[in-house]
């Protein structure tokens, strides 16, 4: 789980197994509790979703009453820019959330399993970064960009709690969904997404299949 606190700070919990039937209906995404009696402990994850190091467990002892905090939002997403990825700044132990609108195609391979779709994003300062989304993600992303060849709109995409997979051999720098925890926004009603449209000044890409099934695209402003 990502706990956040009403300055937008994240940090992870963590309950063992056997405590998943006393928790999960007492939680629910969006939700605001007052939460007492948990463990606070390193955390020895792969990937953090925060610069925080610590993580939060909990516990048997552990209460949760949900309570009226309007001041807390239902969510923030922090955005990572592409060239703090490039440069190192955003390290690759952390996930990131990135927004961006997609000025390639490079490869969508949905036939068979392991699904996978690899586009190139651009934001507005004009880096641009390779994302690769997996499984049911790729799914996803592959329909929003077959549907776009009738409507032929640009396709502004969110990516939350991305890994940065850094670069080996013939491979780029980019950023991949993890498999439990990552949500993919397509020119979905998000604040974010709503923002980059409104600051939008790069080229985008307009496409999706043509009539031998193939890859077509184009560039706008």
């Amino acid at each position: 789980m990502v706990l956040m606190n009403h300055t937008g700070t994240n940090i992870g919990a963590t309950l063992w197994q056997e405590l998943f039937p006393e928790f999960e209906p007492k939680l629910r995404c969006g939700g605001a509790y007052v939460i007492q009696n948990v463990k606070v402990v390193d955390t020895h994850s792969d990937y953090k979703v925060s610069a925080i190091k610590y993580l939060v467990y909990f516990v048997k002892t552990t209460s949760v009453k949900e309570v009226d905090r309007p001041e807390i939002p239902p969510n923030v997403h922090a955005i990572t820019s592409f060239a703090d990825i490039i440069s190192g700044v955003a390290k690759p132990d952390t996930l990131v959330n990135i927004v961006g609108v997609i000025v390639e195609v490079i490869e969508r391979k949905t036939i068979n399993p392991a699904y996978r779709v690899t586009v190139k994003l651009r934001d507005n300062s004009h880096v641009e970064i390779i994302m690769t989304v997996w499984e049911e993600y790729a799914l996803q992303l592959d329909d929003a960009i077959e549907q776009n060849h009738f409507v032929q709109k640009l396709l502004v995409v969110m990516l939350t709690l991305a890994k940065i997979k850094e670069p080996k051999d013939k491979y780029p720098l980019s950023v991949q969904n993890i498999k439990h925890g990552s949500k993919l926004y397509v020119n979905g009603d998000i604040v974010e997404i709503q923002q980059f449209h409104d600051s939008l000044r790069v080229p985008f890409y307009i496409g999706g299949l043509d009539d031998e099934g193939g890859v077509s695209q184009s560039q706008s402003t």
